[in-house]
């Protein structure tokens, strides 16, 4: 693990793969259906903390996982509506993202 969060640390992301990273991470969250507006593109990727800013991988999957999961994001309905992403209360559901996450991470590896 501590070899891949090296790697993770090292592999720079242009601002493609940042996009391509989190529309595949949107599918594990949302489901097939949901496509992310560029707003919430921009809204997903931007850190909360300056300690997260960086283009590694390591921080890009950081500030989505916590996108996910605590929410807090502006989105849009699948009626339109403007709302805001509800943070995961279930610990399953939580451990099931991160380790998708973990997995998708390490394919752009």
């Amino acid at each position: 693990m501590k070899r891949q969060f090296k790697k993770m640390m090292e592999r720079k992301l242009s601002t493609d793969e940042k996009i391509d990273f989190l529309r595949k991470s949107a599918e594990v969250r949302f489901g097939k259906d949901k496509v992310l507006k560029e707003m919430e593109i921009v809204g997903l990727l931007t850190p909360n903390r300056m300690e997260d800013e960086g283009d590694d991988m390591w921080r890009v999957f950081n500030v989505v996982q916590e996108k996910f999961v605590r929410g807090g994001v502006e989105m849009t309905s699948q009626n339109g509506r403007r709302t805001r992403l509800r943070g995961l209360q279930n610990i399953m559901a939580v451990n099931q993202i991160n380790t998708k996450l973990w997995d998708l991470a390490e394919e752009m590896m």
